[in-house]
């Protein structure tokens, strides 16, 4: 990396490749549930898990896979790439 990269005031959005970027990632998933109405219970019900492990998801202890990205995009009406933070569409209602 460059000199010029490496000083770069562009803002990033927090990706899954740490802690912080994991937390915000999950806190994201947190509230496009709640936006949409649906309890942990029946967000694990459609993943087809349970609530305790969707919880763990939601709290940033377990990290999210590309499928499961895709799939909570589905059930939540946002893109990946909301999920994930990298755009706000404001698809979520």
């Amino acid at each position: 990396m460059n000199s010029k990269q490496e000083n770069s005031t562009v803002a990033r959005p927090l990706v899954a490749t740490t802690d912080k970027g994991t937390k915000a990632i999950a806190e994201r998933l947190s509230r496009f549930r709640k936006e949409q109405g649906i309890t942990q219970v029946e967000m694990s019900k459609k993943l087809k898990t349970t609530q305790s492990v969707y919880s763990r998801y939601e709290s940033g202890e377990y990290r999210l896979h590309g499928e499961l990205i895709l799939e909570l995009s589905k059930i939540l009406g946002v893109t990946p790439n909301d999920l994930l933070g990298i755009t706000d569409s404001g698809n979520a209602k």
